[in-house]
């Protein structure tokens, strides 16, 4: 993880693109025991770690953003 905070939320987000890239892919490719395996490590990102990253980001960056600016407090709403 990078050192600085936005670049840590870029990579994090990027990961997140990537995987959903990846859950894309998996739609259409051979129902294999190595696409299956790929599948679960997806549905898991998805069904735990995504849920903890925007509970994350609930409580740590939106009250941090909050009331800056009219636009960022219509986006939290």
């Amino acid at each position: 993880m990078a050192d600085d905070v936005v670049e840590t939320l870029l990579e994090s987000h990027a990961f997140a693109r990537s995987t959903l890239s990846l859950a894309e892919r998996l739609t259409t490719a051979p129902a294999t025991e190595s696409t299956r395996a790929v599948a679960e490590q997806v549905a898991t990102f998805f069904g735990q770690h995504l849920l903890l990253h925007f509970a994350d980001e609930e409580a740590t960056l939106a009250p941090r953003l909050a009331r800056r600016h009219k636009v960022l407090d219509e986006t939290l709403e």
